[in-house]
């Protein structure tokens, strides 16, 4: 987990929640830092001496070695004489210095708390440092201010729930310890603050330096980290887990409810000509090519066939399960024949009524199957394990769901809402600040 530096942590003492850059002080009150009117410095307080520069009284030498008057009245001033140095005149009234910096502009808010996690502060700038590449190149990216806000909402939401999650978790786990337990979480951090070290050819100075460059955090704040994300896995574990059974009937309930899952159904394709009923010549034609051996996906091609002639008459058929309890036609006769067909058989003429409704528009027709592709399927043996994993994970997610809402509700969270709409704007300021005005 981030923390925030020593250094904003004083920001947000003397400035309050929302640090602008134009200081901490409201205008009835003088800044803590800043000098008021009569104290200001002007170039008088960096006037040179007399010697150094022309005295404003006519009667004052102007050059170095210049006779002067002597301090007693009435005494003749001489060049051979010693003289005393000469009073330098009041400078003359300058008009004060211009400020060293002038801001304009909307105050910007560069930290604030932002809200808080069972009265843990959260801190903008511990949120937004986590995101700090991926809302750069959101920035970058965004097109309107409409796609900014979106995509960094996302993000910023994203992030709140994770904290809000590891914190809730974290605290019940802390509670949850034993004194005995409380031992070995500091045993253990020694633990992995030692691997972290030794990582680094065992120098504990050269970790500490390399984690601050990568993170900004030192060797104990990213040892801490390790050892709490471990305690939020093994809380959960302990609250989750339990909750969790999977008995062998729930996993050959599943594997018959997704059996196509695990036997992709067979695909028949079957080739089909057929004519009016009415239309002799167009029968005895197909009849005759059939008879004398002509391949059937020929025949079907034929002008006498009224069945999808350019494509040789094929229908695509999937049935998971024996072909003999297939429906491949709405139609009962045509239906029973597909049903019996073996690979690379004939059967017709079938005559039939295609609608009910007229039984006087009958056809005849042949059927064949030209083959059938049949992709391996995975038994309930073989397939118990991956089925006992998944139906797992699921109800684990479910669990860990009702403990986080548990959680929730005995916690003191803030709003994510109203947390993400502060964040929002300290982040547009920061990254976007092209979209200030139409946020």
């Amino acid at each position: 987990m981030n923390h925030i530096s020593r250094s904003t942590g004083m920001l947000i003492l003397f400035c309050g929640t929302a640090l602008p850059f134009a200081g901490c002080a409201s205008d009835s009150k003088p800044s803590l830092f800043s000098r008021s009117d009569s104290a200001r410095l002007t170039p008088a307080d960096f006037a040179a001496d007399a010697t150094d520069s022309p005295s404003s009284d006519p009667a004052a030498p102007t050059r170095l070695g210049d006779s002067a008057a002597s301090e007693t009245p009435g005494a003749t001033a001489s060049t051979s004489a010693p003289t005393n140095r000469p009073t330098p005149a009041a400078p003359a009234p300058q008009p004060p210095a211009p400020s060293a910096m002038v801001i304009t502009g909307e105050p910007v808010t560069i930290d604030s708390v932002v809200g808080q996690i069972n009265g843990k502060p959260v801190i903008a700038s511990e949120v937004l440092e986590s995101l700090d590449g991926v809302l750069r190149a959101d920035a970058q990216a965004a097109k309107s201010a409409a796609d900014w806000r979106q995509s960094a909402a996302r993000r910023i939401v994203g992030e709140l729930r994770r904290r809000i999650v590891d914190e809730l978790v974290l605290s019940e786990a802390r509670r949850s310890l034993t004194p005995e337990q409380r031992q070995g979480l500091l045993q253990f951090l020694e633990t992995i603050q030692g691997r972290l070290v030794s990582q680094q050819q065992g120098s504990s100075v050269a970790a500490d330096e390399l984690y601050r460059q990568q993170t900004g955090r030192g060797l104990r704040q990213e040892a801490e980290d390790i050892r709490n994300q471990e305690l939020i896995r093994f809380e959960i574990r302990q609250r989750v887990d339990p909750r969790v059974q999977v008995s062998w009937r729930d996993v050959k309930n599943e594997y018959e409810r997704s059996f196509e899952t695990w036997n992709p159904p067979a695909e028949y394709t079957f080739r089909m000509i057929y004519a009016a009923a009415d239309n002799a010549a167009g029968i005895a034609t197909l009849s005759d090519a059939l008879q004398a051996g002509k391949p059937f996906v020929e025949v079907a091609g034929l002008e006498a066939n009224e069945f999808v002639r350019r494509e040789g008459g094929k229908l695509s058929r999937k049935h998971a399960g024996p072909q003999s309890s297939g429906e491949f036609s709405p139609v009962p006769e045509l239906n029973n024949a597909l049903r019996s067909l073996a690979v690379g058989q004939t059967i017709g003429p079938i005559t039939y009524a295609p609608d009910p409704a007229r039984p006087e528009r009958r056809r005849t027709a042949w059927v064949h199957l030209e083959q059938v592709q049949t992709p391996p399927g995975t038994s309930l043996y073989d397939a118990q394990l991956d089925i006992s994993s998944d139906l797992t994970s699921r109800r684990r997610a479910i669990e860990e769901q009702r403990y986080l809402e548990r959680l929730l509700k005995r916690g003191n969270v803030s709003s994510i809402e109203s947390m993400g709409e502060r964040l929002l704007t300290i982040a547009t300021d920061r990254y976007a600040p092209r979209f200030r005005q139409a946020r």
